[in-house]
């Protein structure tokens, strides 16, 4: 009888990355080793060696599910910018409770980039009418 992987891999405990848990193990072996391609061959893949924030950001885009330490579970997108298709620079942790979401603004980056430059603005520039 063949056994289904979610069977299998069920009773593993949660992964920890950081201060979060990663309960998906599916999900975090396609974020460090990638996926099957066309070819048979894994595609992607960060490898053992990649950062937590790496790791968080990619699982979070998989919608994998991230608890804290205290088991309290995390909304999908703390890490992962669904919107503009892109890892958070500030991640905001957001837990998925009934009744109450709870919003605290983290920094996982350690290093201070410094001054950051004005982005460039993108559209017309507003025409100036002379008498």
């Amino acid at each position: 009888m063949i056994k289904k992987t979610n069977e299998i891999k069920k009773d593993l405990p949660p992964k920890a990355y950081g201060e979060f848990l990663l309960v998906n193990h599916d999900k975090l072996d396609r974020v460090i080793n990638g996926f099957l391609g066309p070819k048979g061959e894994l595609i992607g893949g960060l490898g053992e060696d990649a950062s937590v924030e790496q790791i968080l950001t990619n699982y979070d885009k998989l919608a994998g599910l991230i608890t804290d330490k205290d088991g309290n579970k995390l909304q999908h997108g703390c890490f992962w910018d669904f919107k503009k298709k892109k890892a958070k620079e500030i991640p905001e942790i957001i837990y998925r409770d009934n009744t109450l979401a709870v919003k605290t603004s983290i920094k996982i980056n350690v290093e201070e980039l410094g001054d950051k430059e004005k982005p460039n603005r993108k559209g017309r520039k507003a025409k100036i009418e002379e008498e």
